[in-house]
């Protein structure tokens, strides 16, 4: 039978000779229970169909994602632990205890209006499931390779890819320059200060985006818009045929006019095309330096009003 009901069985003689009686020997009707005791299918956000479940067998209240159907009243809820959901509605019933970490999103949402992707443990901030098993797969072929005495870093090509980055900047003050490429470079700026910064960055396998625009931030990996300083810049070089450096300091100006993350600087650059290397060592309060070898290409002027335009190979 492919769905609940009852089965009606019957013997009838139907041949020519009528007369007499008619008995009917070995007449065996079985009933052989199916191996599946229970069968669900969801919909993304948790309403069931084509349910299934066997006759006389124990009552199951724990289904979608393990969670325990509460069917008092007809509620139909699940019990999240911190809440209680409600798949007819796809939403929680009262607020999520840790909404203040999501503040760009409903309080009541049920991982992020995005099932498919997100899950919510036990009702208190969804988690990233794709994320998660990529950094589970990624650990795991680390401690295979560790176990086999590799270098965990020669495990996956992602690794070992350069940091790539786009970024756009406007700038304001006095300042003064043009830039294209490696082929001419001319900076020229006493005080120039960044008003709006888009950049996306490419590292280790992710794709992160940040959007500043004055002291607000927004990061694609984060909840909210942060406050941060203004970026201050003082810069004098000079560049021509890909030959050439610069030399200047760094620091971000909080809205109480207070500075941090200082950090002076040098660069060199050595080229024969636009898309050229250049060294650049930083040296900040404490004394600390660092090189980078960055390769890319610029597209920027300013007068008082800066553009600028970058690609860049970090590594």
């Amino acid at each position: 039978m492919e769905k609940a009901g009852f089965a009606y069985i019957y013997v009838s003689y139907e041949g020519l000779q009528t007369r007499g009686r008619v008995f009917f020997d070995g007449l065996e009707v079985v009933h052989r229970e199916s191996a599946v005791v229970q069968g669900d299918d969801y919909y993304p956000f948790g309403m069931t169909f084509n349910s299934y479940k066997r006759a006389m067998g124990r009552e199951n209240r724990f289904l979608y994602n393990g969670k325990e159907k509460i069917e008092e009243l007809d509620l139909g809820w699940y019990d999240y632990g911190a809440r209680m959901y409600d798949p007819a509605i796809g939403r929680f019933n009262s607020v999520d205890p840790a909404a203040n970490l999501m503040r760009r999103h409903s309080p009541y949402n049920y991982a992020f209006d995005n099932p498919i992707r997100f899950i919510d443990p036990d009702g208190m901030m969804p988690e990233d499931e794709i994320n998660k098993n990529q950094s589970e797969v990624k650990q795991e072929v680390i401690n295979e390779a560790q176990a086999g005495g590799t270098d965990p870093k020669d495990t996956g090509i992602l690794d070992r890819l350069p940091e790539i980055s786009l970024e756009i900047s406007v700038t304001v003050g006095v300042q003064a320059g043009v830039e294209i490429g490696k082929a001419l470079e001319v900076d020229l700026s006493v005080l120039s200060v960044e008003v709006l910064n888009d950049k996306s960055t490419l590292k280790d396998g992710k794709l992160e985006s940040v959007k500043k625009i004055g002291t607000k931030s927004v990061s694609g990996s984060e909840d909210g818009v942060k406050t941060s300083g203004v970026k201050v810049t003082n810069e004098a070089g000079i560049s021509i045929a890909g030959f050439g450096g610069s030399v200047g300091q760094e620091q971000n100006i909080d809205g109480n006019l207070r500075s941090s993350d200082y950090r002076s600087f040098t660069k060199t650059t050595s080229s024969t095309s636009s898309f050229g290397s250049t060294v650049s060592q930083e040296t900040d309060l404490s004394g600390n330096t660092t090189t980078k070898q960055e390769s890319g290409f610029s597209l920027g002027l300013k007068f008082i009003l800066g553009v600028e335009l970058k690609f860049q190979i970090t590594q």
